[in-house]
């Protein structure tokens, strides 16, 4: 089963409440065995970005029962389209009581995660699972509940979980501010993308970052205390490209503020830091094919803009000064046309020009995906 992350800063314009009262002692089966029952009704929610973390929707079940042994019981609460499988169902919170307060943050993330369109109406399933400590037996809830949600666009990435079943690393820190979650918080924290073959754990991500913002990674978005990798450098303000795995380990510094690229072996113990320096390049464009006309950097929007007169021909995004740093080409980062485009080269065709004025934007998201405008 799938875990969502959350990574979007947005709130409720219409709320459902429920009373509900808190029980923090451990409940315990007794011998009649039955399933949660879910006891909230469905309600239409509408989704805005003015009230951050603001509890859109209260889901309330009747207790679980597993049989006549004394066992705590736990539960999931799961989202889902209608007509869902199981394995399509995402996990949206854990909890040992009968009711969960849903922020419209999960909500919204969940809906767009899903599918859902923005600003248009579409319906998405609660559900509860109930299980044992140790998962030996699950009861799931007779119904599900219905929600006519209205997600927005917060114009912030929304991230899927990591593929179950690949290894996994974690970026946390300051930097997590800017994707829409608590920064320094470990159950946040930002999911690299994996780059290894299977056998060896290499990740990328493409971060924003400050001058004195700190980053380390981890190898799960769980607690500090549960964390079996917590690499970071052994020496403060020794950015030597080598990390190690210790909770005392020191934050990571990039000490110029921009937009960077971050690569990191587990293996060998080693990380990659380049701010990446993005242009066209093209016939279209001023220097021709000989070399890119920069972008600017906006770092509060996080994007590479530029307003220039091209002419008819043709034009791709580069950042040769990735692929220099890294030990490689001039084209192992840019950007054509594909709709699916990242920022490493996937062979994607030119953007065709016709000569004229352009507000040009590129923005790069948290695992390499793209977005162009203005062309």
């Amino acid at each position: 089963m799938k875990h969502l992350f959350k990574y979007i800063a947005i709130a409720i314009l219409a709320t459902v409440a429920f009373s509900c009262q808190e029980d923090d002692n451990i409940d315990f089966v007794s011998n009649l065995v039955t399933e949660p029952v879910i006891a909230s009704e469905d309600a239409l929610i509408a989704i805005d970005g003015e009230n951050l973390g603001a509890t859109a929707y209260t889901l309330i079940w009747e207790k679980a029962n597993f049989g006549e042994v004394p066992t705590p019981v736990f539960y999931e609460v799961q989202a889902g389209l209608p007509g869902a499988s199981d394995s399509e169902y995402e996990v949206i919170a854990e909890t040992s009581k009968v009711f969960s307060e849903i922020t419209g943050e999960t909500l919204n993330n969940t809906a767009l995660l899903l599918g859902l369109e923005p600003d248009m109406e579409a319906q998405l399933n609660l559900r509860v699972l109930a299980f044992l400590g140790a998962r030996t037996n699950t009861k799931v809830s007779a119904q599900d509940v219905t929600l006519s949600v209205i997600p927005f666009d917060s114009g912030v990435e929304v991230l899927p979980p990591p593929v179950e079943g690949q290894p996994q690393l974690f970026l946390v820190g300051a930097v997590q501010a800017y994707y829409g979650v608590n920064a320094w918080t470990p159950e946040e924290a930002l999911p690299m993308a994996y780059i290894g073959d299977g056998t060896t754990q290499l990740f990328e991500a493409y971060v924003k970052i400050g001058a004195e913002d700190g980053i380390k990674f981890i190898s799960a978005a769980a607690p500090w205390a549960d964390l079996e990798g917590n690499y970071g450098l052994e020496t403060a303000g020794e950015n030597n490209g080598q990390i190690t795995n210790d909770g005392g380990s020191s934050d990571i510094r990039a000490g110029v503020e921009g937009f960077y690229y971050v690569r990191v072996d587990i293996d060998a113990l080693t990380f990659e830091l380049v701010q990446m320096d993005w242009g066209i390049i093209g016939d279209s464009t001023p220097l021709g094919w000989d070399g890119e006309t920069s972008l600017n950097y906006n770092f509060e929007d996080n994007s590479f803009e530029l307003n220039q007169n091209l002419v008819d021909g043709q034009l791709k995004f580069r950042s040769s000064n990735t692929g220099q740093a890294l030990g490689g080409g001039d084209w192992d980062f840019n950007v054509g046309t594909a709709d699916d485009s990242t920022a490493k080269d996937t062979g994607d065709d030119n953007f065709q020009i016709t000569g004229g004025n352009f507000d040009i934007v590129l923005s790069i998201g948290l695992r390499g995906s793209t977005t162009v405008s203005g062309l």
